[in-house]
């Protein structure tokens, strides 16, 4: 049950991502949502640290 919870959970996540990116485009242009792209790798380093308890690695 657990595994399938999270896949549930990330496909869902996924598309509130999608969704996001396609309402932000309008609003500010192509270039904005690009920029600011790289920065959901380093939030998602920073709460798997704090949630999941995982190690953050530089390199």
């Amino acid at each position: 049950f657990f595994p399938f919870f999270l896949s549930l959970q990330g496909i869902l996540l996924s598309g509130l991502v999608v969704a996001l990116i396609s309402w932000a485009i309008p609003m500010r242009g192509p270039l904005f949502v690009s920029a600011f792209n790289p920065l959901s790798l380093v939030i998602v380093a920073f709460f798997g640290s704090i949630f999941l308890d995982e190690a953050l690695h530089l390199g």
